[in-house]
């Protein structure tokens, strides 16, 4: 028997259980005193709300609850249904931190947020149940930069519990950045705006999206890769997004939300390996991402995905526009 394996389980569950114990603890807090609103999480629609509760519970850490869709539109949207999307996991974690920026850090709601990176580690894969449909988080804040006791940017460790097991542990780096600051940084961003609603009001080409089936989906306004190509060991595709699908765009975008880009890397590692392998694998075991550019609205989006030249299933994404990196993104299954 591993000793220290089994140390560290029963650790996890103690913890677990104190995480529990807090929760259950602040339930009147919750009921009589907050709300979750949805402008905290920068969410318009409901059916996109996950965050159910969230408190501090010591100095730079909190605890939150999520709750977990039945049949959702996008994130059930797989063949392989019995256990939890990644990307969910992914947005429960972003909809904590923003609810903690704007709660417990006074970052105004005019601010944007950035994204810098954001990673994801598996540590068990969480099977759907009817008796399941909580997550517990546990969100520890570090590396926070202030300029004039003002938030402008900082990390985020968040891991996710289910069952009294850890499932996932997810790191994020978010920088805040004032309005006025932005329209400095972004001077085209209402000009963004108006693309984004124009294209928003076209209709959408599917003639060369990919088959949902090879990404074991079943919707086309899931799907948001098109014109796909393999050669010399690179498959390649456009960004070919439903502008329409609220998952993908809750509110008004000046770009394209990190979210998608995230979403669009599993497409492509989904479709290498259905091409490579005769095989579609949904979970990854890690993910590394860094985001270094807006990925603009106005011009085509080129994505290249590249298997890592080793034993192991690592998948190497890169999107390039107009001959510029914005976003690297590195699965490993």
């Amino acid at each position: 028997m591993d000793i220290n394996k089994n140390k560290d389980n029963k650790d996890r569950e103690k913890i677990m259980c104190w995480v529990s114990s807090q929760i259950e603890k602040h339930t009147n807090f919750y009921t009589t005193l907050t709300e979750i609103d949805k402008k905290f999480l920068h969410r318009v629609n409901s059916s996109e709300v996950f965050l159910l509760q969230c408190f501090q519970e010591e100095n730079n850490k909190y605890i939150a609850k999520s709750i977990i869709p039945k049949n959702h539109q996008y994130f059930a949207d797989h063949y392989e249904t019995e256990t939890l999307d990644f990307i969910f996991l992914l947005e429960c974690a972003r909809q904590a931190e923003t609810y903690i920026a704007h709660a417990y850090y006074n970052i105004p709601l005019s601010s944007k947020f950035i994204l810098n990176s954001w990673s994801f580690k598996n540590i068990k894969n969480h099977y759907l149940s009817s008796h399941n449909n909580e997550l517990l988080m546990e969100v520890v804040i570090s590396e926070t930069k202030k300029i004039k006791e003002i938030v402008y940017k900082q990390n985020y460790a968040v891991n996710i519990y289910s069952n009294k097991k850890l499932i996932c542990h997810i790191q994020m780096n978010v920088s805040y950045v004032p309005n006025e600051k932005y329209q400095k940084i972004r001077p085209n961003s209402d000009l963004g705006i108006s693309n984004f609603n124009i294209i928003k009001s076209s209709t959408r080409n599917i003639n060369n999206i990919v088959s949902p089936h090879l990404l074991s989906m079943t919707r086309n306004e899931n799907v948001v890769i098109s014109c796909p190509d393999f050669s010399n060991e690179t498959l390649s595709a456009l960004l070919n997004v439903d502008f329409n699908n609220i998952s993908f765009f809750d509110h008004q975008q000046d770009h394209y939300p990190a979210m998608l880009l995230m979403e669009a890397g599993r497409q492509m590692c989904a479709l290498y390996f259905n091409t490579t392998q005769k095989t579609c694998l949904l979970n990854p075991r890690n993910i590394q991402s860094t985001f270094f550019n807006y990925t603009e609205f106005d011009s085509k989006v080129n994505i290249f995905a590249r298997k890592k030249i080793n034993d192991i299933n690592q998948i190497d994404i890169e999107f390039i526009q107009q001959e510029k990196l914005t976003a690297r993104l590195n699965f490993l299954f």
